[in-house]
């Protein structure tokens, strides 16, 4: 089962955090763009961008940990249009306040998990134990 984090440059450090925990249980991360730098010519932007919509493409899902930058909400609308799983993290419930929302977290192809990176875990191995039970869980 594989999967792809989409997130902000900013959130780094947890994208690796649950990358390690969810491959630890068992899972395959399509594509790590936390190992990038940032981009320096529009070749480095070409290349990426190809290497993340691959990413996206190839998993089974994809978790969005928000907060995220213009880049994330890409990669939500295209594992969308790909028909892929979405678990979208948010640490608190801004996420459902009508002012801040987007429409695009309601659909019924997204699983809000909402609180610690913990719970995003747990909730992603509960939903594959076919992977997980191999595995340690977290």
């Amino acid at each position: 089962m594989k999967f792809y984090i989409a997130s902000s440059f900013s959130n780094s450090k947890t994208v690796q955090k649950v990358s390690e925990q969810l491959v630890m249980a068992g899972f395959i991360h399509t594509y790590d763009w936390t190992t990038n730098g940032r981009a320096k010519s529009m070749e480095d932007l070409k290349a990426i961008g190809m290497k993340e919509k691959d990413g996206v493409g190839e998993a089974d899902f994809v978790v969005i940990l928000l907060p995220g930058g213009k880049g994330t909400h890409v990669e939500l609308g295209m594992a969308i249009s790909f028909k892929k799983n979405i678990y979208l993290y948010s640490s608190d419930e801004k996420v459902n306040e009508i002012e801040s929302t987007s429409t695009f977290y309601h659909l019924p192809e997204v699983t809000q998990c909402i609180g610690t990176i913990d719970k995003l875990i747990q909730q992603i191995c509960r939903d594959y134990p076919e992977i997980t039970k191999k595995h340690t869980v977290y």
